[in-house]
């Protein structure tokens, strides 16, 4: 169920006011923030510009957002805004004490979200691989895996719950991640989880403000968890390629050739997500029992996001 003409406006102006309390809009921001604009049927046909340069009043904003699906996307996208780098500005704070207030946010919610991006998300143990030689192999080795994490990013996508929905993009990242450093064994290196997360940020994964508008995005009008799903699939098959170049080059290729590499492999990935439609219809089919289960688990506090990300990573 996607929210309506108002509240979809609402909460990126909201999201825009987040971004706005601690500095200037970055370029990542306004580039994710684009993305959602570009693909969500917004009334006035708003652009992306328009939606930056307003100034809002906040309670205003926040009275508009009324229903409660509404309320539970706006605030978990706010709370990854401000909280995923976990150094929340006192004034992002602010903002988030009143969206809590005017939402009457419960308490074990906001502890889930506190409890999210608190704990630690490297926590996916690395596959044991073993280097292969022959480059026509490895290659096929590589290309088989990166498959399989898209497919399963794209499962993730299609969580329509706006409470578990954070969850399960902040446990992409930590796929992704994962991801990266086993095309690197394949090449016979091994990397820290401080390298992979500089690469991916260098190329835009994995940012608080991804996170952020990628959950919001379900929600909006004309975009959905469809969208969201073939984001997820077409950012991980595109990291693919740019970890295998990167792992190619020994870890000497430079930030502004794998950020070229990621856009146009990005654009091939839209169209993989199409070829490969059976196969993540069929996935999504056969782990909705797990993941159900994972998700009631995780609302209920009974798993942590480490648990969450490590059991998610089992079913690739």
């Amino acid at each position: 169920m996607s929210m309506n003409d108002i509240e979809s406006v609402a909460s990126l102006k909201i999201l825009v006011c987040i971004a706005k309390a601690d500095h200037a809009i970055t370029t990542e921001e306004r580039s994710v923030l684009d993305e959602a604009v570009k693909a969500a049927k917004l009334p006035g046909n708003l652009t992306t510009q328009q939606l930056l340069d307003g100034n809002y009043d906040f309670d205003t904003l926040l009275r508009e957002i009324s229903s409660q699906e509404g309320k539970d996307a706006t605030f978990s996208s706010a709370f990854a805004m401000a909280y995923a780098d976990r150094n929340c500005d006192p004034a992002e704070q602010a903002l988030l004490d009143k969206i809590e207030k005017a939402f009457v946010v419960p308490k074990d919610k906001k502890g889930m979200f506190n409890r999210l991006f608190e704990e630690a998300r490297d926590t996916v143990s690395l596959s044991s691989i073993t280097p292969i030689a022959d480059p026509k192999k490895r290659q096929s080795e590589i290309n088989e895996d990166v498959l399989k994490y898209s497919v399963l990013s794209a499962v993730l996508g299609l969580n329509p719950d706006p409470i578990v929905s954070i969850a399960t993009d902040v446990a992409v990242v930590g796929l992704q991640a994962k991801m990266f450093r086993d095309v690197g064994q394949y090449w016979g290196r091994e990397t820290s989880k401080d390298t992979a997360k500089q690469v991916m940020g260098g190329v835009g994964v994995g940012t608080g403000a991804r996170i952020a508008v990628n959950n919001l995005a379900k929600f909006l009008p004309g975009v959905g968890s469809v969208v969201a799903a073939t984001t997820n699939f077409a950012s991980t098959w595109a990291l693919g390629k740019v970890a295998n170049q990167y792992w190619e080059s020994g870890g000497k290729a430079d930030t502004k050739m794998l950020k070229e590499l990621f856009a146009r492999s990005k654009e091939e990935g839209k169209t993989a997500y199409q070829q490969h439609k059976a196969e993540i219809d069929a996935k999504q089919k056969a782990d909705k029992a797990d993941l159900d289960t994972l998700a009631g688990e995780y609302k209920a506090g009974k798993i942590t996001q480490s648990d969450y990300e490590r059991r998610v990573v089992e079913l690739k």
